[in-house]
């Protein structure tokens, strides 16, 4: 199965960019061993609804060796207080994983973790097995990936549309899944973080 994870920090919190930098990479580091055929992050600035995502198909350890890796945590960082020892100043949410593939190849990135649809960004360990019904039953939702996960994304985006609940829009989707699921989500329409 797959490892997933996340930080979440306040405006309050005394956690510093450098803390922020390793952190990740010993929370990735320790989930690759869950899954080494991907991995990804989604970071989220609730304050300036500002995020970023990024997902490749290489083990974690690899990632964190990226340009792209490195310039997302520079933004990050900069936009939060500072690339070196500056304290993180505004509330941030990062969610991450480390894929085992189950279902859909992971050279093809929109079936890699994080997976977004419209606002939402989820991570997600398990599988949804009646993935293609629920495709099939919301013909409304348009489908880019053969991951499962997708549909996941998909189906919160619309029920937190619908009722503006993350509770509830979580609720409605494990109501409607099959199969194992352990999630994290957020949405960039707001200041949220589902576990």
């Amino acid at each position: 199965m797959c490892g997933i994870f996340g930080v979440v920090a306040s405006e309050s919190s005394t956690l510093t960019s450098n803390q922020l930098r390793a952190l990740l990479k010993h929370l990735h580091e320790l989930s690759e061993s869950r899954g080494k055929e991907s991995a990804g992050l989604h970071v989220y600035l609730p304050e300036t609804r500002r995020s970023w995502t990024l997902r490749a198909d290489m083990p974690a350890t690899v990632l964190h060796k990226t340009h792209e890796y490195q310039e997302i945590l520079n933004s990050v960082c900069e936009t939060g207080g500072g690339i070196r020892e500056h304290t993180i100043r505004k509330p941030l949410v990062v969610l991450a994983h480390s894929r085992l593939v189950t279902n859909g190849s992971a050279s093809d990135c929109h079936n890699n973790q994080p997976v977004r649809y419209g606002n939402v960004s989820v991570v997600h360990n398990g599988i949804v097995v009646n993935a293609d019904s629920l495709w099939s039953d919301h013909p409304e939702l348009a489908r880019s990936a053969e991951v499962d996960t997708e549909v996941a994304a998909a189906l919160l985006e619309q029920h937190f549309e619908d009722s503006a609940d993350a509770i509830a829009a979580t609720k409605k989707l494990f109501s409607a899944i099959k199969g194992s699921a352990s999630i994290a989500w957020s949405s960039n329409n707001a200041a949220f973080l589902v576990v």
